[in-house]
């Protein structure tokens, strides 16, 4: 049980034909995991504790992603972007 006023993090499994992973949003970031297969992305529904930011910063295994927020609520990459077994996606 989590003390009162400190949510916890929400982690989910995905799976598409392509590939599968995880998903964890916690306290304005959100990690997407893959962790078999492949995931084509060019832009991605964020969550609200996300969207709400004034800027948002992407990252692909570390490395800064070029990125901007349309209709206040999607991550869209200026190039589509393909995440392979082992990458991750962090997006804060």
């Amino acid at each position: 049980m989590s003390p009162p006023g400190i949510p916890r993090p929400f982690r989910c499994f995905w799976s598409l034909g392509t590939g599968w992973g995880t998903v964890e949003v916690e306290a304005g970031r959100m990690t997407l995991k893959v962790l078999q297969g492949t995931l084509g992305l060019r832009k991605i529904r964020l969550p609200d504790s996300v969207a709400k930011k004034e800027e948002i910063r992407a990252f692909h295994n570390g490395a800064v992603l070029p990125c901007f927020k349309k209709d206040g609520a999607m991550l869209v990459s200026d190039q589509p972007l393909t995440l392979a077994a082992t990458d991750e996606l962090v997006v804060k």
